[in-house]
């Protein structure tokens, strides 16, 4: 089984007068509504729609670790893994 390929976004409804609601958005396919009731609401949206980006960086960290050396991991996988997390953060 596949998911909907990312990247995905967290937007608010508002353009849909849903005030209350927000929506994680990927490729026109993936729509996930969840009640907004602060902080905690929008922190879980965003490491919702951070899902993708956090498992391709862990695909590519195990796939580096695989083929390289013991503990010697690319700058490109620790930027990758590090926007990953920024983003399920809510920072970008």
């Amino acid at each position: 089984m596949e998911h909907t390929p990312g990247p995905w976004q967290v937007e608010r409804m508002e353009a849909y007068n849903q005030h209350n609601r927000l929506a994680v958005i990927g490729n026109g396919l993936a729509l996930v509504t969840h009640t907004f009731d602060g902080e905690q609401a929008e922190a879980n949206m965003q490491l919702i729609a951070a899902a993708p980006d956090l498992l391709a960086a862990c695909e590519m960290a195990i796939n580096e670790q695989s083929i390289g050396v013991f503990g010697a991991i690319s700058n490109e996988c620790i930027t990758t893994l590090r926007l990953a997390l920024a983003k399920a953060r809510g920072e970008l």
